[in-house]
This record gives C-alpha cells, structure tokens and sequence, in this order.
C-alpha cells in the first residue's frame, strides 16, 4: 500500500496488514471522478505486486454511482488485469 492512502469525498482506502489486499471505503454516491482515482490506485496495485492483488469494498451508505462510473478505460483495465491473474481463488483460512 502507498504511504499516502487514498481519501476522497466519497472513497476512503483503509490499512490492511496484507501486503496484497487494498480494502476501500465507500460511502454515499461515487462520482465517475472517485471512481477513477480508485481504479488508478488499484492498477498501482496490480503493477506493484508479484502475485495476485484482493480488493475489499466496504460499503456505508452507498447510494449507487454515476452511471458511467462502471465502464471507465481505468475500471475495465482493473478488470482486466484482475482476470489475467494465474493464481488460485482466495480461499478463507479454516
């Protein structure tokens, strides 16, 4: 994780003791701006790490988002990216 977390009006990025995992918060009606900024921060993820990245969207209040929040190039690239993953699915410890 950055040093700096994320923070925005509407997304807030929280710590994790996973090296791998990048845990958000989200809070009220995401605007395509937000949106963005958090797909760019996880592409940074995605470039940073040696194996697979998990993300953790925590939702508080969440209103829905703009509608061309969705298909932004940076949340399709982050999909991308995820989906080309080769290692297996997280699994929960026991």
């Amino acid at each position: 994780m950055p040093a700096v977390p994320l923070v925005t009006p509407t997304i807030r990025e929280m710590s994790s003791p996973r090296h791998y995992l990048l845990p958000f918060e989200i809070t009220g009606t995401v605007p395509c701006d937000d949106m963005g900024v958090m797909g760019r921060r996880m592409i940074d993820g995605f470039d940073a790490a040696p194996g697979k990245v998990h993300m953790l969207l925590i939702f508080d209040r969440f209103d829905a988002s703009d509608a061309s929040a969705g298909i932004s190039w940076l949340s399709l690239r982050s999909r991308h990216l995820r989906s080309r993953s080769t290692e297996p699915s997280f699994k929960p410890a026991v």
